[in-house]
């Protein structure tokens, strides 16, 4: 999440849940950020199937004001999308290869 927030630029970023399920429905792609403390969880527990179908890596973080706190928003949210930058192309794949080298939450 530290690297992510240095991509924290507005035009990187869709944060919350409506905003981000509509892209991913659209095709965006990027890395995709969950808070763990999320309730009721059905508001978001289709989303981690809907990434891996559309081959978009997501990882959780324990909280959602660990989300709101790296993007510099004031509200907790659920979620973010990180899309890819020109700009910060190196970091990118770093956070990409990282959150792809994590097993999958499976119970």
């Amino acid at each position: 999440i530290r690297k992510a927030s240095k991509l924290s630029r507005k035009e990187n970023l869709r944060v919350g849940l409506k905003d981000c399920q509509l892209r991913i429905r659209k095709g965006e792609k990027g890395l995709l950020v969950f808070a763990g403390d999320v309730t009721p969880i059905e508001v978001m527990c289709h989303l981690p199937a809907v990434c891996e179908d559309k081959d978009i890596p997501y990882v959780y973080v324990p909280l959602r004001a660990d989300i709101s706190a790296a993007v510099g928003i004031k509200r907790p949210a659920l979620m973010v999308l990180i899309k890819h930058n020109a700009d910060y192309e190196e970091l990118y794949k770093d956070c990409h290869t990282e959150v792809k080298a994590l097993p999958l939450p499976i119970n």
